[in-house]
């Protein structure tokens, strides 16, 4: 049965860290999701980030100053505000895969509110070079694609700075509305854990200018930017994954 491709909001939470936000818009670009997407990306950040350039049609920058007072209290804003009926969690320090949000759908199409990979890779630099440095069995509450108005209904995101997502992710469940991604192997989404909190990293406009020195003049990376890091993915998931998910892996992620 074909599923049924709804509006799916993107919601990405950002203290004005350039060098990781077109990362994630890059990954959002590569997204192969038949219908119709947006990325929200709100930024609290001490410097704005433009929202110009040709190829930035479905990405959304809202600018907001001063800071909110903690995560929490920033995500709950960006699902008010996201206005489809579905919403994914786009982490500006994580990687999603191609196939990502077609995945999740294609899971909500059986009738659940929320869903999320089953396991992540842990992905990071080491000495100057990308690499896969373990596996997050778990998954990852960050690749979590759910129904805006049900979460909503269930009391959205708590006033918190850690363990807004958990506490989301647990009303689902404990409402029966919630089952893993079935990816047959193919891990969804690649956890890029980075230097500093979300929203105290940069704590000074200079320090700020310092370390992004703009976004690109408004245009984000594309999606051949993330050839690096597919490329390490492919090499590295190579010896932890059975032979016949890794010739598929390679074969989807070779393609992009």
């Amino acid at each position: 049965m074909t599923p049924h491709w709804p509006a799916v909001t993107c919601l990405c939470p950002t203290y004005g860290r350039f060098q990781l936000l077109r990362r994630a818009v890059a990954c959002f670009l590569a997204q192969d999701y038949p219908g119709e997407k947006r990325l929200l990306v709100l930024n609290d950040g001490v410097q704005p980030i433009p929202a110009s350039g040709p190829r930035l049609e479905e990405v959304f920058v809202v600018n907001h100053y001063p800071p909110f007072q903690n995560l929490g209290l920033k995500r709950q804003r960006l699902l008010e505000c996201a206005g489809t009926p579905i919403v994914a969690h786009w982490d500006d320090d994580d990687l999603y895969l191609p196939w990502h949000l077609s995945e999740a759908v294609r899971t909500l199409e059986s009738g659940l509110e929320c869903t999320k990979v089953r396991r992540a890779w842990r992905m990071r630099l080491v000495d100057g070079r990308w690499a896969i440095t373990g596996r997050e069995f778990g998954g990852n509450d960050g690749s979590m694609v759910f129904n805006r108005e049900t979460a909503l209904a269930l009391g959205g995101y708590p006033d918190a700075q850690v363990g807004q997502n958990i506490k989301l992710l647990h009303a689902f469940q404990e409402a029966g509305l919630y089952a893993p991604m079935d990816q047959h192997g193919i891990h969804g989404v690649v956890v890029r854990r980075t230097e500093g909190a979300h929203n105290v990293a940069l704590k000074s406009a200079e320090a700020f200018r310092a370390a992004n020195t703009d976004f690109g003049n408004g245009e984000p990376l594309t999606p051949a930017d993330l050839r690096p890091m597919w490329d390490t993915i492919i090499r590295d998931t190579r010896p932890r994954m059975r032979p016949a998910d890794h010739a598929e892996l390679e074969r989807r992620l070779s393609h992009d």
